[in-house]
């Protein structure tokens, strides 16, 4: 339990800092930074919902939580094919990895962790 708090500080910390610098920078709101702030926010979620309720799992040693959803692993998959499309089709890139598409594609993460998570 003395492990949590600093890395539920560390996160809650870092990950503000990340969301407060993109928000109010305008030149860095580009395709590949919304994919960072989408990571911040699923990050925050875990950090403020996920850690307290393992703490309260392991006091209580059951679980009496509703369900939480998971968005982190399909934004860094998200991540992953936009940089691929980047670096190996920089010419088409910027059709590809639009900032409305990736504004989809966050959308289009978020409603898959819903469904794969929901029923946990």
């Amino acid at each position: 339990l003395a492990l949590y708090s600093p890395v539920f500080l560390i996160g809650l910390i870092g990950n503000v800092l990340i969301l407060l610098t993109v928000f109010t920078d305008k030149h860095i709101r580009k395709a590949k930074n919304f994919y960072l702030i989408n990571l911040a926010v699923c990050d925050l979620c875990v950090t403020l919902v996920c850690m307290p309720m393992s703490v309260g799992t392991i006091v209580y040693r059951l679980w009496v939580y509703g369900t939480v959803v998971a968005g982190s692993i399909f934004t860094l998959t998200a991540m992953s094919i936009d940089r691929y499309i980047s670096i190996q089709h920089p010419l088409t890139a910027n059709w590809v990895t639009s900032p409305n598409k990736a504004l989809l594609i966050i959308a289009f993460t978020w409603l898959v962790s819903g469904i794969f998570m929901g029923p946990i």
